[in-house]
């Protein structure tokens, strides 16, 4: 421990030892006990607290005793009046504690959003209650818990917006991730995610499930309530940055009112600082007569007393702040927060005094408790200011003028600063920037488009040419905008250019960004394989390097177990686990292919090596020739049998047909327990099957499997529906398998080509 050390350690002990510490009562009044800025220590009666409380429940207002106007402010909201029977009832509006009657009322951005989301909840709620499952196999229980979760957070919803000082974005924007989910889509209603789809999925709310007039009401009822909740997130991602405070809305001036809650609440912390701040310097025996006769030297400045610089702290706060601002509206602001910036500083150098060597009459002042008072009244005070600093009052016109054409504007432009002009410098395709040409978009698919720039707003409008519409912008800042667009049926193929304009004119051409066509899928193509040759061993690990690997398959020869298949995430790496323990010590070769093209195969070859003599491990049946023959002992044990095929647990093997457990090991995919056997689906009359029993699962790939496991028939999932293509569908019983987190659920003989 250093001399420094030491100092510091001893002069802590000897303050802890020195001065007691002093307790008094947690509830105390918000206004100053004194007002020539002496400050106090000493409780008040149980009666005046009590008093006091019971105001700022009742009213939600802070209790000033020459605050008359406040008052009133909060007594008429807190109480409303209505006739009964030719007398007036007042009726008592519960209020929230931190809202601040005299200063600041939810106008502006969050008013109109408040508003909207009034309104949406009170059309919503009826359409939700009033829908009705479309299938047979609901659950009660499951529709009534859907019920309940979108009509409590739609509710929460509203209730946020309207929080005193503005909603918590953080709060708001998971509102709406669970409604709507992570790429919401405003424009088609049947692809909602979140909370909504999973009811849509529950109660199946599908098109294809309307019959009756009835069941189209309840459909479109849906709908409806889809588009409330679309509209009020659309009208949330325009206002949002009024509510961010700063952190990316520089070009966004917050509203008064909103800003002025939030500059009511931080004089009260103020105010209850400064309070502090007069039970430290007691506790130290810094009473208040010591107060006024301790001189502050500030540096540059004329001294003040601690007393002085309190008492103007406590007044500014409780009385005259408060009146600048009410009063004088912005105007009043901007000496509102000159006076901040000069109580924080003048606060700040008296904390840097505070902890400087003894040079004032008190040696008390300089302790660590007082200096650490102090320097947090100086950071709220900066609070304060920061707060202020993002209310701007516009200088008036010069072109507004007095006499006979008072209020008329004549014919100048006013002077004011020129909006910064919009400026494109980058676009983006899906991870792709505009080097990258040649990329396909399929028909009747969606993609997102990044914009770049500067001062990006929704003045500006996009085009890609026919057939492709922006259904949806977001502005995440001004620095950028995120374009979802939607290739129709229609669309032209070929290339496509991307168009951005504005009133101004035309602000960015990129030619050929992307063409529409059909996507074809990409053969995968390895180009080596490391390690060339490998031992006989139980884990044997190769990797393949090449290009279009992200959905290899790989077949292995006889006596070759596939255990395990990795992908890289960029496509270009495979890494292969196999089990070579009972394959013979020779070339062998693996059949390469992709899931979307499997009859494009590719031959990889690699050698495995006989084991070393006196080595561990079984031994190898006799090779064929050209290979030389090794030798086994004669009192060796039978060559042990191959490995089974990894196991689906927990099901026992004898629970799966044989075709189902070679796709298994083929694919390296684990199995749990087979689903009982739902209803049997005529595969020739009904383009589609349902996971009646994975209907709350997140489903990732599935397929129908035929019984002599010769043919895979791919499944495209259409909402809780899985369509395919019944073209040179061959005949016989089919087995349904899908995948969800990584293992395989199956159920035997759901299907039939024909009953």
């Amino acid at each position: 421990m250093s001399t420094d050390d030491l100092k510091k350690f001893s002069a802590t002990v000897e303050e802890a030892v020195t001065f007691p510490i002093l307790t008094q009562a947690t509830a105390r009044s918000a206004w100053p006990e004194s007002s020539g800025g002496q400050g106090g220590s000493g409780g008040q009666g149980s009666t005046t607290i009590t008093a006091q409380q019971t105001i700022r429940e009742v009213l939600g207002w802070r209790y000033r005793e020459a605050d008359t106007k406040g008052f009133l402010a909060a007594l008429t909201k807190a109480f409303k009046p209505r006739a009964v029977e030719g007398r007036v009832e007042w009726e008592w509006l519960a209020q929230p504690l931190t809202l601040q009657a005299d200063m600041g009322e939810v106008t502006g951005a969050q008013a109109s959003i408040q508003q909207q989301a009034r309104v949406v909840v009170e059309q919503a709620l009826p359409l939700l209650e009033g829908l009705q499952p479309m299938r047979a196999d609901v659950d009660e229980d499951d529709a009534d818990a859907m019920r309940s979760i979108v009509r409590t957070e739609l509710q929460e919803l509203a209730a946020e917006f309207g929080l005193p000082g503005g909603p918590r974005v953080q709060r708001i924007d998971l509102f709406f991730l669970e409604l709507l989910g992570a790429e919401p889509n405003l424009s088609v209603p049947e692809k909602v995610g979140g909370q909504l789809a999973r009811m849509r999925q529950r109660f199946g709310l599908e098109r294809d499930r309307v019959n009756k007039l009835h069941e189209e009401r309840n459909f479109t009822n849906f709908f409806i309530l889809v588009d409330y909740v679309n509209g009020l997130f659309s009208s949330w991602l325009n206002k949002r940055p009024f509510f961010t405070r700063g952190a990316d809305s520089q070009d966004f001036e917050p509203f008064l009112g909103t800003q002025l809650v939030l500059l009511s609440q931080n004089l009260d912390v103020v105010l209850e600082q400064t309070r502090d701040t007069y039970a430290a310097m007691d506790s130290v025996f810094l009473g208040p007569a010591d107060r006024q006769a301790t001189l502050l030297r500030f540096e540059n400045q004329p001294p003040m007393t601690i007393a002085e610089l309190l008492g103007w702290v406590e007044s500014f706060a409780a009385v005259e702040g408060r009146q600048l601002v009410q009063d004088s509206g912005k105007d009043g602001v901007v000496i509102f927060r000159r006076t901040l910036d000069k109580l924080s500083s003048l606060t700040r150098e008296a904390a840097q005094l505070s902890r400087a060597p003894s040079a004032n009459p008190s040696r008390a002042f300089h302790t660590a408790r007082v200096a650490t008072q102090l320097e947090g009244l100086a950071g709220l005070l900066q609070a304060g200011a920061d707060l202020a600093s993002g209310i701007r009052r516009a200088p008036p016109r010069p072109s507004e003028v007095r006499g006979k054409e008072e209020n008329i504007q004549l014919a100048v432009s006013p002077i004011r600063p020129s909006a910064p002009s919009a400026v494109v410098s980058e676009v983006e395709l899906e991870g792709r920037t505009t080097s990258d040409q040649g990329q396909v978009l399929a028909r009747k698919t969606q993609a997102t488009v990044i914009v770049r720039g500067q001062s990006l707003d929704s003045s500006i409008s996009y085009h890609f040419g026919q057939g492709i519409r922006v259904s949806e912008a977001r502005f995440p800042s001004r620095k950028e905008t995120r374009l979802t667009i939607l290739i129709e049926g229609n669309a032209e193929v070929g290339p496509r250019d991307f168009t951005a304009s504005n009133t101004a004119g035309t602000l960015k051409v990129v030619a050929g960004i992307f063409s529409v066509g059909e996507a074809k899928p990409k053969v995968p193509q390895v180009t080596s394989l490391t390690p060339s040759d490998v031992p006989r061993a139980k884990d044997v690990r190769l990797r393949l390097t090449g290009s279009n690997l992200g959905d290899l398959v790989v077949d292995t020869p006889p006596g070759i177990e596939l255990k395990k298949i990795d992908y890289a995430r960029d496509g270009k790496d495979v890494y292969l686990l196999l089990d070579t323990a009972n394959a013979a010590p020779r070339a062998h070769d693996l059949q390469v292919s992709s899931r979307a093209l499997p009859r494009q195969r590719q031959r990889v070859t690699f050698q495995i090596k006989p084991n070393a003599s006196g080595s561990s491990g079984p031994a190898a049946p006799a090779p064929t020739p050209p290979t030389p023959p090794v030798a086994s002992s004669p009192t060796s044990p039978v060559t042990p049998a191959p490995a089974p095929a990894p196991a689906p647990a927990p099901a026992s093997p004898t629970t799966l047909p044989a075709a189902v457990q070679e796709w298994l090991s083929r694919h390296a995919v684990v199995a749990n327990e087979p689903h009982p056997r739902g209803q049997e689906v005529d595969l020739g009359k009904q383009p589609y099957v349902e996971f009646g029993f994975l209907h709350d699962k997140n489903i990732e790939r599935a397929l129908l499997l035929h019984e002599a496991g010769k043919f895979e028939l791919p499944l495209k999932q259409e909402g809780s529906r899985f369509e395919f293509d019944r073209t040179n569908l061959p005949k016989g019983v089919y087995h349904l398998i899908a995948i969800v987190d990584g293992k395989a659920e199956i159920q035997i003989n759901a299907a039939a080509k024909h009953k």
